[in-house]
């Protein structure tokens, strides 16, 4: 996955979100979570099935609880 945006996480590890895929009957965007070595720890796929529409995650941030947020554009109505 080609990252549009990765962030450090406050226990040293990386959240990073990125373009998953367009057309082929699929728009997804992808969120991939690092720990501190490096090692993928999961990945989450978010999108639907659409021969025409597009979701792109552009920017992810980690939130004072420890979740977090992202941002991105879409096509998709209604979002699915």
């Amino acid at each position: 996955m080609l990252g549009d945006d990765f962030e450090q996480t406050a226990d040293g590890g990386y959240l990073g979100c990125c373009l998953g895929g367009v057309g082929q009957d699929a728009a997804y965007y992808g969120i991939v979570r690092f720990d501190a070595q490096g090692q993928q720890l999961w990945t989450k796929k978010i999108g639907c099935e659409s021969p025409t529409g597009y979701a792109s995650a552009m920017r992810i941030i980690e939130t004072a609880d420890g979740g977090f947020v992202v941002a991105g554009v879409s096509n998709l109505e209604p979002v699915c």
